[in-house]
């Protein structure tokens, strides 16, 4: 949140309405204007601050003049006990919203990944689109950390999903190809496939990654097997994510 407000926008957006003015009921002192406080500060951000540094003092000044209680007894307000607790329950009461649960966690990290992860990867611009989410549905966000974790975890359940759907598309060939590429003679799955050998080419993985070296006769003509070699591999698997994909 900003840490600096115009008058005309502390009154804007942290004036109380009537009926928040309502919800004040018989609170007093700290908890008078820490309620005073969460409750507009949820309002414009869907969350409640975590700390007493969240809150930028003219906000504090603000709102303390509306609910008569000195600005300095703000810091009195308890942030760790049951008061907080009960007052930040009544907020999302009041808006209409809840806290996000572990199921709430689950289906969004698989809409994540059923929907999303297929265009968008940028784990910052995924934050912004989780918790525009959660709003929509009236939840509560999680902490940032949390979002963190969730997008993540569903970032690695979807590459996970996507190579091993990407993996069943490729013919037993294919596969045979690629674990010549990669030297993977001991493979369990392909060991006793008869053409798993190099090919006539002579081009394994080793060799793709090896210093060209100085530029000759000899290494100039090696440069159309090993492009032939990645290519066919590289056509394989585009024909299997194009099947995959519909």
């Amino acid at each position: 949140m900003k840490r600096h407000w115009e008058v005309n926008e502390l009154i804007e957006y942290w004036t109380l309405l009537p009926d928040e003015e309502a919800l004040l009921g018989n609170k007093t002192g700290a908890n008078r204007l820490g309620f005073a406080i969460l409750l507009k500060f949820f309002h414009l951000e869907v969350r409640f601050p975590q700390h007493i540094r969240d809150i930028p003092k003219p906000v504090v000044v603000h709102l303390s003049k509306q609910v008569g209680v000195p600005s300095e007894e703000y810091h009195a307000y308890d942030w760790q006990g049951r008061s907080i607790k009960y007052h930040r329950a009544e907020i999302r009461s009041f808006l209409g919203f809840r806290k996000a649960t572990v199921c709430d966690a689950k289906e969004m990290a698989n809409w994540l990944v059923e929907l999303v992860l297929g265009h968008e990867q940028d784990v910052e611009h995924l934050e912004a689109v989780v918790i525009q989410r959660f709003r929509s549905q009236r939840i509560e966000p999680p902490t940032n950390l949390r979002i963190n974790r969730l997008i993540r975890s569903a970032l690695h359940t979807y590459e996970k999903n996507f190579f091993s759907s990407t993996l069943q598309k490729f013919s037993r060939e294919t596969k045979t190809q690629i674990d010549v590429l990669l030297d993977a003679v001991d493979s369990s799955e392909y060991k006793e496939a008869p053409t798993l050998q190099r090919d006539n080419t002579g081009i394994a993985f080793s060799d793709l990654k090896a210093d060209p070296g100085r530029v000759g006769l000899e290494s100039l003509l090696s440069k159309p097997s090993k492009l032939s070699f990645y290519a066919n591999i590289c056509n394989q698997r585009h024909y299997a994510v194009k099947s995959m994909r519909g």
